[in-house]
C-alpha cells in the first residue's frame, strides 16, 4: 500500500514540490509557534512540524539516492543523515544568542524567517532552473 501511495505522489509532484511543501509547512509552524500565546494554539506548530517532517525526510532521502551513482547511493544517504544530525547541534548554539537576547519567540521567529527565505529560494529554483548543460 504505502509503495503505491509514494508512487502515486511522485508521479504527480516532483522533488522540488515536496520540499517547498514541507519548508511551507514549517515557515507556517515556526510562524504560530512565535505568536503562541496558549497551549492549544501551541499545540498547531506540533501538528505543522510532524507534518513538515513526514515529507521532507523521505523526499530528501529519494531525491538524493535518485541523484546519486549507484555504488555511492548509501554513501550519499548516510550525509543526508550527518547533515540532519549537524543540524540538530548546531541550531541551539547558533540560535541561543537570540533566545537570551530577546526571548524563545524570537527564536522561532528567526527559524520562520530562515525557513520561509528557503522556500522562496526553492520556488525560484523550481522557477528558473538552472541548465545544467550550461
Amino acid at each position: 500500500m504505502s509503495a503505491y501511495f509514494y508512487d502515486r505522489v511522485k508521479q504527480r509532484f516532483d522533488y522540488r514540490q515536496l520540499t517547498l511543501a514541507a519548508l511551507a509547512l514549517w515557515t507556517a509552524e515556526f510562524t504560530v509557534a512565535a505568536v503562541a500565546d496558549s497551549r492549544l494554539v501551541a499545540a498547531v506548530p506540533v501538528v505543522l512540524f510532524g507534518l513538515g517532517q513526514g515529507l521532507a525526510f523521505p523526499t530528501v532521502l529519494l531525491w538524493v539516492e535518485e541523484l546519486a551513482p549507484d555504488d555511492r547511493k548509501g554513501q550519499y544517504s548516510s550525509y543526508v543523515a550527518m547533515f540532519g544530525y549537524v543540524g540538530q547541534f548546531l541550531s541551539p548554539v547558533v540560535l541561543s544568542p537570540v533566545a537570551g537576547a530577546f526571548e524563545v519567540h524570537a527564536v522561532f521567529a528567526t527559524a520562520a524567517a530562515f525557513t520561509g527565505i528557503s522556500a522562496v529560494a526553492v520556488g525560484a529554483a523550481r522557477l528558473y532552473p538552472v541548465d545544467e548543460r550550461a
